[in-house]
């Protein structure tokens, strides 16, 4: 079978070892680069788990049992919420030096492109929210000076998420505006610089959205943790009170969605479910410019004003899973609030599968709150993203074949003669002055290639004043007939039967392996796959940019 596929590339498309090896990494770039992110993509299909069209069928049924007229189905709103992509930058990795710095940067940049571009291009979000930390060392650019510097990561930033051109001032336009520690600061220690230059360029940090028949708020927690500074805790709290006076009472029945970037306070012993990786839940801690939970104070605050049917939080990087239970008012009304931190979408955050939360929303016209007994009016699930390491593991796999595959090219013809060798094409056949046995079994193709390249004829010859070895590389090999190379009791062993035989192989063995000409050759080839590969990648990272 090796024989029938080798004599087909070589004779039929006129293609040596270096052309299959070429081929073959170009294919595994593609595949990585471009094949395997849509298809986990494409796993993560709206219609894969959506239940909204069993829900409107059943809505339709009970309608029409009762006589009344069915409600509008209409379409559901499907969100992408992006979670701490917290771009490498130079205040990451601080032990780390410039070049591998700049490689990680290099790195994750693509990984963050390239599921950006195939998330919208297979999923097809009608509105994308980020949940802070776009920056990994935003808040370290703290004076006006250093505003150029942050500028320039801006710009980076905006070339990695950008927006097509048609949605770029429209509705459906990617919100960025919600802030992280990692942008700004935290609570008292926030940077009013940071945080200024934040909404200059992203917009407020609190606001909200009338999407799929529900109110999604941005909440600008970090702010609101601050206790020492009027100007910075006192915006939040207005934005409340605005949206309390300011929703007419229509959009206040609406179920609403909250969006923060540190999450709700809740027992630290609460079990984050199945889907987190950490083994550990989300602690309750503070530290320089973070802190992992709103306060107590503040969460039962922001509960029971909002009142939301679901919160999405980032911060911690791994996904998490809880339900809070508060108690409104006037009358006194228990409810429940179901919380999902979210997976960062960076593979530099210290998990094995970064994620984007996909978040499904429907609520049409006339249809019951949930809290009135109507169905649930959100789903939600976290689409993986591909492993990061899986195309790493997929060339280093490659590259030790091909280094394997090179060096039994040179060497495994001297010591183990076979037919096979004669339809790879040209590769080394050894010729010492003091032992014409080596080369023996091996000579021009009967009937083979004559017209055959002469590209690694005569590479090298046979210094026969001297007797040293060196390396011929001819453009096809001939297995000669056993039968004229056997010993002396019978016995053939491919080319190379007899005692003495096999020691002289042996002999020059050692010497081709020693042999400066031989490793040469495989250098050569190296250079050859490593220039077309990292050619064909570097294509492929330069166009990802261009596609929207």
């Amino acid at each position: 079978m090796v024989l029938k596929f080798a004599t087909f590339f070589k004779k039929k498309l006129r293609l040596n070892y270096l052309h299959v090896l070429c081929l073959l990494w170009l294919l595994l770039i593609y595949f990585t680069e471009r094949i395997y992110p849509i298809q986990t993509l494409q796993k993560c299909n709206w219609d894969l788990w959506e239940p909204w069209a069993d829900q409107a069928a059943t809505a339709a049924a009970a309608a029409a049992k009762d006589g009344g007229s069915p409600l509008p189905i209409g379409a559901p709103a499907r969100l992408g919420l992006f979670g701490d992509p917290q771009i490498i930058d130079n205040f990451s990795y601080p032990g780390r030096n410039y070049f591998l710095k700049r490689a990680t940067i290099f790195i994750t940049d693509l990984y963050h492109r390239k599921n950006w571009v195939f998330a919208n291009q297979v999923l097809r979000f009608d509105r994308k929210f980020f949940l802070g930390d776009l920056f990994d060392g935003g808040r370290e650019w703290k004076s006006p000076e250093e505003d150029a510097e942050w500028e320039l990561e801006y710009q980076r930033f905006m070339r990695i998420f950008s927006d097509p051109p048609k949605v770029r001032d429209s509705e459906a336009r990617t919100i960025f505006s919600l802030p992280g520690n990692h942008d700004i600061g935290f609570g008292n220690t926030l940077m009013q610089g940071a945080h200024a230059r934040f909404v200059k360029h992203f917009g407020e940090t609190s606001s909200y959205h009338f999407v799929g028949n529900h109110t999604v708020i941005l909440l600008d927690t970090i702010a609101m943790m601050n206790t020492d500074n009027d100007k910075v805790y006192r915006r939040p709290y207005e934005f409340l009170n605005e949206y309390i006076m300011g929703v007419n009472d229509e959009m206040k029945q609406q179920p609403t969605v909250l969006l923060t970037h540190v999450p709700l306070f809740r027992d630290p012993h609460l079990s984050c479910g199945a889907k987190r990786e950490s083994k550990e839940n989300l602690p309750y801690v503070k530290g320089y410019q973070y802190q992992t939970m709103v306060s107590p104070e503040i969460t039962d605050t922001i509960l029971t004003t909002i009142q939301p049917v679901a919160v999405f939080s980032g911060d911690d990087h791994d996904a998490c899973y809880i339900q809070h239970n508060y108690t409104v008012s006037d009358p006194p009304i228990k409810k429940t609030a179901e919380e999902y931190t979210t997976k960062s979408t960076s593979m530099a955050m210290g998990i094995s599968r970064p994620g984007i939360q996909m978040l499904s929303l429907y609520h049409p016209h006339g249809m019951p709150d949930p809290e009135d007994g109507g169905p649930r009016s959100f789903e939600t699930k976290i689409c993986y993203l591909p492993n990061p390491f899986y195309p790493f593991i997929l060339f280093f796999l490659l590259g030790l074949f091909t280094m394997v595959f090179l060096l039994s090219l040179n060497f495994l013809p001297v010591l183990i003669p076979t037919p096979m060798y004669r339809a790879l094409g040209s590769h080394p056949v050894v010729v010492f002055a003091d032992d014409s046995k080596a080369k023996r079994g091996f000579s021009s193709a009967a009937g083979g290639a004559a017209d055959e390249s002469d590209e690694f004829r005569n590479r090298a010859t046979v210094n026969k004043r001297t007797g040293t070895a060196d390396i011929e590389l001819v453009s096809s090999l001939r297995y000669e007939d056993e039968e004229n190379h056997n010993s002396d009791d019978g016995n053939s062993a491919g080319g190379l039967t007899s005692s003495g035989d096999s020691k002289g192989a042996l002999a020059n063995a050692s010497r081709l392996i020693s042999s400066a000409a031989v490793w040469k050759q495989i250098m050569r080839d190296l250079i050859v796959i490593f220039a077309v590969a990292s050619t064909f990648f570097a294509i492929l990272s330069i166009t990802i940019y261009w596609e929207e």
